[in-house]
């Protein structure tokens, strides 16, 4: 009987906390001392007890009965986080994430929400640096990762840093608006005006991201078009 218990105990599936542990993530990674837990990447990678880690088991449990196991179930959760983004929700978005870390921790676009979500929540740059370094080191994920991390590089005026992200990111998604912009920023700021002067060229011919207001984003594109007059563009 005992061999038989220690048998099964032996198979017990690692715990959120030893998957969590087996990252070893920094303490000063989970954000600001005193950062309520619904605002900690990964939980605090602690152990959660109670109705709401219940709560979040429950609602995993109906999402793998649907068949969705390991990284399509992770993509899922990921999926669930960005709509709660949406709704400006970021405890919620932010739990939906860390519930998607455990069923696939190499799934870039987990530490891609986290990172969001620690620049909206005022942590420091340190933090949010962390979280996107992790969201491009991981070997899965969306080209929106490169995308986001670069923006968050140019406005720390980390210009070098910034070009190798926004560069990858226009080379996955040549139509990102926003790279565009970023990238044009950049090269301005470090004086290089034949590339600063293409990528005002690139926006002034650029779509509105989906969802994004087509008059906003034209005040958007017209701004731009004049400070290429006014670094001498097209003269």
């Amino acid at each position: 009987m005992l061999a038989a218990s220690a048998a099964q105990a032996v198979d017990l599936p690692p715990s959120y906390q030893d998957v969590c542990r087996a990252e070893n993530h920094p303490d000063w990674a989970y954000g600001k001392d005193g950062t309520p837990v619904q605002y900690q990447p990964l939980f605090g990678c602690d152990g959660r007890f109670g109705p709401r880690r219940d709560i979040d088991e429950q609602f995993v449990e109906k999402l793998q009965a649907t068949g969705l196991e390991g990284p399509a179930l992770s993509w899922e959760l990921v999926r669930h986080g960005w709509d709660w983004m949406r709704r400006q929700s970021l405890s919620h978005a932010l739990n939906r994430f860390n519930l998607a870390f455990e069923a696939d921790p190499a799934n870039g676009d987990v530490y891609h929400g986290i990172a969001v979500i620690m620049n909206e929540t005022a942590q420091s740059g340190r933090v949010v640096d962390y979280w996107f370094r992790q969201a491009v080191e991981k070997e899965r994920g969306q080209a929106g990762r490169f995308a986001d991390y670069g923006r968050f590089l140019t406005m720390q005026e980390r210009d070098e840093d910034a070009l190798a992200m926004l560069e990858k990111s226009i080379e996955l998604e040549p139509f990102n608006a926003w790279t565009m912009v970023n990238l044009a920023t950049v090269y301005f700021r470090q004086g290089d005006m034949q590339r600063g002067c293409a990528m005002v060229e690139r926006i002034g011919t650029a779509s509105p991201p989906p969802g994004y207001p087509e008059e906003r984003f034209r005040a958007i594109v017209d701004h731009w078009l004049t400070r290429g007059k006014t670094e001498g563009c097209g003269s």
